[in-house]
């Protein structure tokens, strides 16, 4: 445990003290302060990288051929997004909102409010793309998109 918080057990004090209760205790509490300290350590890091994540975000969603693509930030859009195409978009929330996948919104630009396709981008590839019912995306569709990522630049070089 001390080691853990980087002090070095030294003497005979620490590795044999007078009261064994009492610097047991000590030490507990220091460990547990420790974790705290460095659980909101590690929380605050991600959560700047979160923010940093969701500003890169907000340029991804733009006009494409006729297209509006969107990139959700609430949870209340994926669970809307899922209701209305009868399919299991919000079960992706969690991976949405901590980045390992993106999910994005694909609707009519005239008709922005209302859900037509959604679009999952992982590692810079769509690994799916479905609309209501979890039907297939027009080929034409799926043109558009490719042409998304490639001026979002969401397509890897070597693509």
């Amino acid at each position: 445990m001390l080691r853990e918080m980087g002090i070095e057990p030294e003497g005979d004090a620490m590795l044999v003290p007078k009261d064994f209760n009492a610097m047991h205790q000590h030490t507990i509490e220091l460990y547990n302060q420790f974790v705290e300290d460095e659980r909101k350590r590690k929380k605050a890091e991600e959560d700047k990288k979160l923010e940093n994540e969701f500003k890169q975000r907000k340029k991804l969603d733009k006009v494409v051929s006729g297209y509006n693509f969107h990139v959700p930030t609430k949870v209340a859009e994926l669970i809307y997004e899922g209701k209305k195409l009868h399919h299991c978009v919000s079960s992706y929330t969690d991976k949405h909102f901590k980045g390992s996948t993106l999910i994005v919104f694909v609707r009519l630009s005239n008709q922005p409010k209302k859900p037509l396709y959604t679009l999952e981008v992982k590692q810079g590839r769509i690994v799916q793309f479905r609309g209501k019912y979890n039907q297939d995306v027009p080929d034409e569709v799926w043109d558009i998109a490719k042409e998304w990522m490639k001026q979002t630049k969401l397509v890897p070089k070597s693509a």
